[in-house]
């Protein structure tokens, strides 16, 4: 038997890719003259700058310039004069370690019991 296997210039996979890319350029294409009925913007439109940041992870909470109004009442007193006061002693919270002695091999071991 002569088997020769004459490696196509096209993959089936280029192929679905490329006619993959037809459809959504088609589509997109269709959407592109959209307007709403009314000939207007869907939303009135407010901002008049904007700073778009590419960046990996998050924004700093040092450059994010959010206002943080409880850290202004708040400012130079002690935790107890706070609403987190409860933060320190937290009643429920407490859990009690008990180390018991396993009969059948002699071992130690801490058990946890929460309140």
């Amino acid at each position: 038997m002569n088997f020769s296997h004459q490696p196509s210039p096209f993959l089936r996979r280029d192929i679905l890719g490329g006619l993959g890319s037809i459809a959504v350029a088609s589509m997109l294409k269709a959407e592109e003259g959209w307007q709403p009925p009314s000939g207007l913007p869907m939303l009135p439109q407010r901002a008049k700058r904007v700073i778009w940041l590419f960046m990996r992870g998050g924004v700093s909470h040092m450059e994010s310039f959010d206002p943080k109004p409880m850290l202004t009442k708040y400012a130079g007193k002690s935790i107890e004069e706070t609403p987190y006061k409860d933060v320190l002693a937290p009643e429920k919270l407490k859990n009690v370690r008990v180390v018991v002695v396993n009969d059948a091999n002699g071992k130690q071991r801490n058990v946890i019991y929460p309140l």
